[in-house]
């Protein structure tokens, strides 16, 4: 072939490339169709799996701390660094938060009946029957309310009824804290004695050291979520005022978990409690401190969330359940609140009375909906992988 000298050497490029494209495709046509088409999938395929992990960071998933070695209930070494995600990379997440945040606020459900939301996605009729029966059958101070991390999908019942918060409190407390110790009000360092005045009952061990007893504020802040200890909370209070911590709320939204005078556990719903944990999850990709309380809620005992789940799953698949979380109870209480992570992650509180078998079955049959909710958006996706293969089938026949 001939090529004048006057051409510029980026016309010859393409000319010599357009040339030599034809006459492969006229000797071996089908072949490159063949190969065009596999690379072609490939590539979309690689697509697939970038998009899957930016959807795994969209919906929010938390960046994870390396947890710390422990001995009896108190880690060994808790100044240690926390190894996460450079925050440059989960910025963009950031606004999914405030999807959540002003779905979970602008929700209209009534006191009375079960409710979803979302635009296309409908529950089976039978799981819709479940939970229907669930709670007309049961105690109306009965509240459990379950949103989804993409932002998309919530559902509950009586998601405004007030009840004693118990202990699920606490992991709301414990943000506050990281958040005050952040701005340069403290340091996880800083030593706290332990005192008759912060003695209080139920769980925990720090009332069972002697007076004059030394704890840092990280590990106060430990204690009160692993075991769920009374005096390290009571000690906490008394550190960081409830005046910045309802100012906190207040900022969030909330109401009824606001703190008056002489109070130490306070008082929830489940709406203002999953706005909370939506402010947890968004703190844990924001800093250090952000993870490092999403670590020890990830380890925290008394987690009824995952007991009810583990409870109808699979013995090779009970390793996969994840579940951070702040559990509450007394003789005539028993909440939790926390994100079950996985496939398609989610805000779960379910509040009661101590009606165990609504609290399990609450549980249980949120689960299922999301377990349905992930394949819907997996055949969505699928459908949409589908769609574009079939374009690329028509651009190469058009070759």
């Amino acid at each position: 072939m001939y090529i004048s000298r006057k051409n510029n050497f980026k016309k010859i490029e393409k000319e010599v490339k357009i040339d030599h494209f034809k006459n492969v495709i006229l000797k071996k046509g089908k072949l490159l169709v063949s190969v065009a088409l596999l690379s072609l999938l490939a590539s979309y395929y690689a697509d697939i799996q970038l998009t899957k992990k930016n959807i795994s960071a969209f919906n929010g998933v938390p960046a994870r701390a390396v947890d710390s070695p422990t001995r009896g209930d108190i880690p060994l070494d808790l100044r240690r660094p926390i190894i996460t995600e450079p925050v440059s990379e989960i910025k963009p997440v950031e606004d999914i938060h405030v999807t959540i945040a002003n779905r979970i606020k602008n929700e209209k459900f009534t006191k009375t009946a079960f409710h979803t939301n979302h635009e296309t996605f409908t529950i089976s009729a039978d799981l819709r029957k479940r939970m229907d029966d669930l709670v007309r059958n049961h105690n109306v101070n009965n509240s459990f309310y379950v949103v989804t991390l993409d932002g998309k999908l919530s559902f509950g019942y009586n998601i405004d009824h007030v009840r004693f918060a118990a202990c699920v409190s606490k992991a709301a407390y414990a943000m506050y804290c990281f958040k005050e110790i952040e701005k340069g009000n403290g340091s996880l360092n800083e030593k706290m004695a332990y005192r008759e005045r912060h003695r209080h009952g139920g769980s925990g061990t720090v009332q069972n050291s002697r007076f004059g007893t030394e704890y840092t504020l990280e590990q106060l802040i430990y204690l009160s979520l692993h075991i769920s200890d009374n005096a390290a909370y009571i000690m906490l209070q008394e550190r960081f005022p409830h005046a910045g911590y309802n100012e906190m709320l207040r900022n969030l939204g909330c109401k009824a978990m606001l703190f008056g005078k002489g109070f130490k556990f306070g008082s929830i719903t489940s709406r203002e409690v999953a706005i909370v944990w939506n402010e947890i999850m968004k703190y844990s990709k924001e800093s250090i401190m952000g993870a490092k309380l999403f670590t020890m809620l990830e380890n925290a005992k008394y987690n009824y969330i995952k007991d009810a789940i583990l409870a109808v799953t699979k013995q090779e698949e009970r390793s996969k359940i994840k579940v951070a979380h702040k559990s509450g109870w007394t003789p005539t209480i028993r909440n939790d609140a926390g994100i079950v992570l996985g496939e398609t992650p989610y805000i779960i509180v379910v509040i009661t009375p101590n009606d165990r078998v609504f609290f399990n079955k609450a549980v249980q049959y949120s689960n299922e909906i999301i377990k349905e909710y992930t394949r819907y958006l997996n055949n969505k996706r699928s459908l949409n992988q589908n769609e574009n293969t079939e374009t690329a089938k028509v651009l190469i026949r058009k070759l």
